[in-house]
């Protein structure tokens, strides 16, 4: 089985001291993880090496909703309410 940790983090301590970021190796490192997958590389291991590329590279909102919506504190009364009934009904079922 075919490793790519260490070429994974040497790619990004390499990317610390250069400041400068090659999404092309990055896609063409995902790509040839991709097509080893199963063959020289395990299904945990293929997992494992897509994380590690999401949490080293990939710094993109975590979700659509990250910035949607209020902070409970800036709601007015009447929305308190609301979401209030909301979350007393999801709880309670």
């Amino acid at each position: 089985m075919k490793d790519y940790y260490d070429e994974i983090l040497n790619y990004y301590e390499y990317l610390i001291v250069m400041k400068k970021e090659d999404p092309i190796w990055i896609n063409r490192k995902i790509t040839e993880i991709s097509k080893n997958y199963l063959t020289l590389v395990s299904k945990k291991k293929y997992l494992n090496y897509l994380l590690l590329i999401q949490n080293l590279f990939m710094i993109d909102l975590p979700d659509h909703y990250h910035h949607k919506g209020k902070l409970i504190k800036l709601l007015n009364p009447h929305e308190y309410q609301i979401y209030t009934k909301i979350i007393k009904e999801e709880f309670s079922n």
